[in-house]
């Protein structure tokens, strides 16, 4: 198997809630999801492929490449013996960390940790019996990935090109409190009527994951773009930032061409000629490929507009854009949420209030989801309305019928996404 060339079925997680807009992404990114589960569905692609996905995913978690596929594992001894019979020598950097998850539902193991311990002395084991040197365990910013998937006795490994899952962009410095995670915050507004050409506006906007992901989403910023280090980049044959350099300094003599599938073509026939590119030079040419589609700096971007009632919430969502470069785009106020300035519509506004289990008094919530609604009948007519809510027989006080009912999860609760359209006379 030659993990950078060759085609297979790769695994797209997602978040609770979030298979349908990660998989429309994927769609878009002219790719067909199949095999789909609550959490999971797979795209077939390679390795480049993994890389622009975990460049450009606005929604999925984690991106996996299968070494091992439903193969048999009766207990923690069959899944070390399916596990130590791959060639790991051939992927991982015996220099280079390592970092081991699992998850398991096998009668025989009773401790949940042991799947991911099994798994890493298999590895190591045989690292250490090919090459005689073997890798330290590290954490998922740094060095490579293994996931193991094991359902009775049904064992799946990965190769996790992700590490660090992708909702950590890597801008929020400051969470404040009770903080949206990113894909649940990009997948939302994407499933609004938002676009760079119509105002948002995000009362309550706690830590300003909503309008930051939305600026994101307005200048075609990779949210990839923020990490420095991905798993894939620890994997035997990624190549070094040399191989980079050769060819960008062919790119900026003329000698070479980059072309849109992340390769290159010589047009001068007497420069050095092209070499296979390394996965170091094909992510480079992905990632510049990424600035140069950005959204123009002279092309105006509608006001994102984020207030809360919190100094605390406004400073967290000031420090937070100035990490994720749209600090310019984000009009910040400290106000309650009725004190909120609007733009005339079209617009759309978005809502994350309290539910009353993280945060929240349950029974002074009631007044709060009303008085929101008197917010939204009396100011905001013509705008496209979108409220996250958590808790069913608060968003009854919005005295509001929602148009649209979108299903998902934030951080363990389930909500629902109401969409709500105020005519105007």
């Amino acid at each position: 198997m030659n993990i950078w060339k060759d085609k297979t079925d790769l695994v797209v997680t997602c978040g609770i809630g979030l298979l349908e807009p990660t998989m429309k992404e994927f769609r878009g990114f002219g790719f067909k999801p199949f095999n789909e589960s609550e959490t999971v569905f797979c795209v077939r692609g390679t390795m480049k492929d993994a890389m622009f996905f975990n460049l450009w995913s606005r929604c999925a978690h984690r991106i996996l490449y299968p070494v091992l596929s439903n193969a048999y594992a009766r207990d923690l001894e069959g899944l070390y013996f399916q596990i130590n019979n791959l060639p790991w020598e051939e992927w991982l950097d015996p220099e280079k960390f390592l970092t081991v998850n699992s998850l398991a539902h096998n009668e025989t193991c009773w401790d949940s940790r042991m799947p991911t311990l099994k798994t890493k002395d298999a590895i190591v084991d045989r690292l250490r019996s090919v090459l005689k040197r073997r890798p330290d365990t590290g954490n998922e910013n740094e060095g490579a990935a293994v996931f193991t998937y094991w359902n009775e006795t049904t064992l799946h490994c990965f190769i996790d090109t992700t590490g660090m899952p992708l909702p950590r962009r890597g801008y929020h410095l400051e969470p404040w409190l009770a903080p949206m995670q990113e894909t649940l915050a990009a997948a939302t507004i994407m499933a609004t009527q938002y676009s760079a050409d119509i105002p948002l506006v995000v009362p309550m906007c706690g830590s300003g994951t909503p309008a930051i992901e939305a600026a994101l989403i307005a200048l075609n910023r990779a949210p990839g773009s923020f990490r420095e280090h991905f798993s894939f980049m620890s994997l035997l044959g990624y190549g070094d930032i040399d191989d980079w350099a050769r060819v960008r300094k062919g790119i900026e003599r003329g000698w070479y061409q980059a072309e849109s599938d992340f390769t290159v073509t010589q047009i001068v026939p007497t420069a050095p000629p092209v070499r296979d590119l390394t996965p170091c030079a094909v992510w480079h040419l992905m990632t510049s490929a990424a600035r140069q589609n950005e959204r123009p700096a002279d092309a105006p971007v509608a006001p994102i507009i984020a207030t809360d009632i919190a100094p605390g919430a406004i400073e967290a969502t000031r420090k937070n854009a100035r990490a994720a470069g749209v600090t310019e785009f984000l009009q910040t106020y400290t106000c309650d949420f009725a004190a909120t300035e609007l733009p005339p519509p079209p617009a759309v506004l978005f809502m994350n209030p309290e539910y009353g289990e993280r945060l929240g008094d349950v029974g002074e919530l009631p007044e709060t989801y009303a008085r929101i609604g008197e917010f939204l009948k009396a100011h905001c007519r013509g705008y496209h309305i979108y409220i996250l809510s958590g808790n069913t027989s608060l968003s009854a006080n919005l005295g509001l019928k929602a148009e649209r009912v979108l299903p998902c999860h934030n951080g363990g609760i389930e909500c629902k996404l109401l969409e709500f359209k105020i005519y105007e006379h």
